[in-house]
């Protein structure tokens, strides 16, 4: 749990393989499917070192993967919750790379969220661009899917997604005009209101 925490960061990298978030870049845990855990983060404020400066500068033009946010990159928690809440976000997150070979994903509050039973993500801020060379629902290959959301870059969950309440402000992220930029789900109860 991470709760009422004020996090000044910045990551600037040339890396291939990126899971970068400022508050989380990955996390992945619970591969037993017996245990119900939840990964709850409230209350935070993130913004970048510098005034209206960079949180996230990924330079590199070919990349391997990314799932890059303001608040969680990466999170995997198979059967358990992902609770996001009443979280404040900010700093520009930049991608300057035209393909990705893999399945990769950029958000305000969460980048890629796999393989996680109850996804929760309500009444957040996040302010700053997410600017992207490459557009949401393509890569820049044949073989894989670039997903873009001004609050979840791409979601699959399996039994509950709420997102709501949500707020994005931004004025040069024109890839991001989706609140979730790719949704996977199994009999999943979806509940959307941003």
């Amino acid at each position: 749990s991470v709760d009422t925490n004020e996090i000044n960061a910045e990551i600037k990298t040339s890396g291939t393989y990126l899971r970068l978030g400022g508050i989380l870049g990955y996390s992945f845990f619970n591969t037993d499917n017996s245990i119900n855990s939840t990964l709850s983060i409230r209350g935070t404020t993130v913004k970048p070192v510098q005034t209206s400066g960079d949180l996230i500068n990924a330079t590199g033009t070919s990349l391997n993967v990314v799932a890059a946010a303001q608040g969680v990159g990466y999170v995997r928690n198979e059967k358990g919750s992902v609770e996001f809440l009443e979280n404040r976000v900010q700093g520009v997150i930049n991608v300057a790379a035209t393909s990705v070979n893999q399945s990769s994903a950029v958000g305000a509050m969460i980048g890629e969220a796999f393989r996680v039973n109850l996804l929760e993500v309500v009444n957040n801020v996040s302010s700053s661009d997410l600017k992207t060379s490459i557009e949401n629902g393509t890569a820049g290959t044949t073989m894989d899917q670039f997903s873009i959301g001004y609050v979840v870059g791409h979601a699959h969950v399996g039994d509950k997604v709420t997102v709501r309440d949500n707020y994005h402000y931004g004025s040069k992220d024109v890839n991001a005009n989706l609140a979730v930029g790719l949704l996977h789900s199994l009999d999943t109860d979806i509940s959307a209101q941003n």
